[in-house]
């Protein structure tokens, strides 16, 4: 999604300072720059342990949708027998691709992309990769989509309706696959 204007990107341009933002045109990019400017200059380049970057490697090398994208979708709940937990949900179409408990309500980045990169592959039907991962706020996609960036892209879905809440406390267990 276009940093300025919001729309889809059918190419894409990307910050070249932080490399961190993306827009749809250069007209876009020029527009955002004195809103974007403040914030460039605040970011330097996340360094990450050789265990994460092998993680991040790993789920590189999965094959994307047709369309190129990963879209990582709230998609989390607490159970009831494990209030302690939030329960991430890796899922492939129509299935349910891996499932994982983490240990907090609130999992570092670190947490999310290790038990991601071991669900990854294991459980997947058909050797492809999940279309999405349940987390449970924001600013763990928004590291996500630092680390995994430029060649995937990551988009951010509002928390599931209630129904949805509710169907998936009924039909999805944690060590499911």
């Amino acid at each position: 999604i276009c940093e300025a204007c919001g729309s889809q990107l059918e190419k894409k341009l990307r910050c070249g300072r932080c490399k961190s933002v993306y827009y749809c045109s250069k007209a876009c990019q020029t527009s955002d720059w004195a809103r974007h400017k403040k914030q460039c200059k605040g970011k330097i380049p996340l360094t990450y342990s050789s265990e994460i970057k092998s993680a991040i490697d790993k789920i590189k090398r999965q094959p994307k949708d047709q369309d190129g994208f990963w879209v990582f979708r709230r998609f989390g709940y607490t159970l009831d027998e494990n209030p302690n937990k939030l329960v991430c949900i890796a899922t492939g179409t129509g299935r349910i691709a891996g499932m994982f408990p983490t240990k907090s309500l609130e999992p570092t980045f670190e947490e999310i992309m290790l038990n991601f990169a071991q669900n990854c592959t294991g459980n997947v039907v058909g050797d492809k990769c999940p279309e999405a991962i349940g987390i449970d706020h924001k600013p763990i996609v928004n590291e996500i989509r630092k680390a995994l960036e430029p060649a995937v892209c990551v988009t951010y879905y509002p928390p599931p309706s209630e129904g949805e809440a509710e169907l998936s406390r009924q039909y999805y267990k944690p060590g499911m696959s």
